[in-house]
């Protein structure tokens, strides 16, 4: 699980979260001044590369993967208390080579203020099954290596985005400019433009390992094989392209993401289909992908159009995005939350998905109490307790549940009992 982070605000892809750093109520965005609105541009900008591309929807499928993995292995632990953090011991479900991928295709989140390249590396990784993955290592004059990936190429694009909609605050190269840097060494054309740059990281995006795509795009404009004269010429390139997908077939661009977004919502319906707001979590995303496809399909340029539309206080393609897409929950420094309306319907829904991630931090890091706290206490449903902070699982028996006490008996773990590194007895 990653946070997509500046010193103002943060995005946790896959869960639906934008944070940003105030400790004021945050108002809808027709009310924001303008510094809490460039902060919330730059990190909504995540969210739409989360809900709009190709890597969105496989980040979606490996964390919930990852989640069904971890519950099939405890449910044939017979003594019904198992260690956390959980290991999970072997691939026989391709959840380890998944997660394995998931590194590399994401590669480094380390800042660093200064980064002049000395040389950009490309290596062949096996992972489990997987024979031939491309990982990009970029090293600096200094010495220092990064891993380019997702997390570059994500946050690469929203400081380009900054510079050509909103107010740009300056930040370390490593990895907020990182894609222009790299750019300078193919191509001074596309380096120098930011949209163009822009579509360049989109269009990657959209495929299953970006960096390599990125740097190989760059690399055959450098040698003449393709001619960029404008942004869309990128776009178009893109979706002229075939794709190997997911299901071993050669696609184009658009139907790829349609088997990546059928692999997602299928991971997450798998289990949370007997509850009662199951239906309602289908029709919400089936909603929302169907409005990210006219997208994708009838206004491919929307992202390009967004770039060159000015601060995003004017822009009226920055206004059609929002208003078609909807918000993620917000939340401020107090872990104050809010879920502003959309066209997509109620979705409060989207708690359980931060309850699945605190659940994660159990499962994965070891973390015996619940960041859901402040959230609970504005739920008039929700009984908050000293068991949040030390074992939340525990509130499987209040009569009203919690979305992480309520995740718990779904998921069939109401008799099971984590045991706390550390601990000589567990709390049951």
């Amino acid at each position: 699980m990653i946070s997509l982070n500046t010193n103002t605000g943060s995005y946790i892809p896959g869960f639906f979260v934008l944070k940003l750093d105030t400790k004021n109520q945050i108002p809808p965005v027709k009310e924001m001044d303008k510094n809490t609105l460039d902060v919330f541009f730059h990190e909504y900008i995540h969210y739409l590369q989360d809900v709009t591309t190709a890597i969105g929807y496989q980040n979606l499928y490996t964390i919930n993967e990852y989640v069904r993995s971890v519950l099939n292995r405890i449910y044939k632990i017979p003594e019904k208390k198992f260690q956390i953090p959980f290991i999970i011991g072997d691939n026989s479900d391709n959840v380890l080579a998944n997660i394995s991928l998931q590194r590399i295709v994401n590669g480094d989140a380390g800042s660093m203020l200064k980064f002049e390249i000395k040389y950009i590396g490309t290596d062949i990784c096996s992972i489990y099954q997987i024979p031939e993955v491309k990982r990009i290592t970029i090293t600096s004059r200094t010495g220092e290596k990064r891993i380019f990936g997702v997390i570059a190429i994500k946050e690469s694009m929203a400081y380009l985005l900054e510079e050509t909609c909103g107010n740009r605050i300056k930040s370390p190269d490593y990895p907020y400019d990182i894609a222009r840097i790299i750019a300078r060494r193919y191509s001074h054309e596309i380096a120098s433009d930011p949209v163009k740059l822009i579509a360049l990281c989109d269009m990657s995006l959209m495929c299953s390992n970006p960096a390599s795509v990125f740097v190989s795009f760059l690399d055959l404009t450098k040698k003449r094989r393709i001619k960029i004269s404008k942004a869309e010429d990128i776009v178009d390139w893109f979706y002229s392209q075939e794709y190997q997908s997911w299901d071993q077939n050669p696609k184009s661009l658009l139907d790829h993401f349609k088997v990546l977004h059928k692999v997602s919502l299928n991971s997450i319906t798998s289990y949370i289909k007997e509850i009662e707001l199951a239906k309602d979590i289908e029709n919400y995303f089936n909603d929302l992908y169907r409005k990210v496809f006219e997208l994708r399909e009838k206004d491919p340029y929307f992202v390009i159009r967004l770039a060159r539309e000015g601060h995003c206080i004017q822009n009226k393609t920055f206004r059609m995005i929002v208003a078609t897409l909807g918000f993620p929950i917000l939340k401020n420094n107090r872990d104050e939350h809010f879920l502003f309306p959309s066209t997509l319907g109620d979705a409060s829904f989207l708690q359980y998905f931060s309850a699945v991630a605190e659940i994660i931090g159990l499962f994965s890091k070891g973390i015996d109490s619940c960041g859901m706290y402040k959230w609970c206490k504005q739920s008039p449903d929700s009984t908050p307790d000293y068991y949040c902070t030390f074992a939340p699982w525990k509130k499987v028996k209040d009569a009203k549940l919690c979305p992480y006490a309520f995740l718990w008996r779904h998921w069939g773990l109401s008799s099971y009992t984590p045991i706390v590194p550390d601990e000589e007895d567990s709390v049951e």
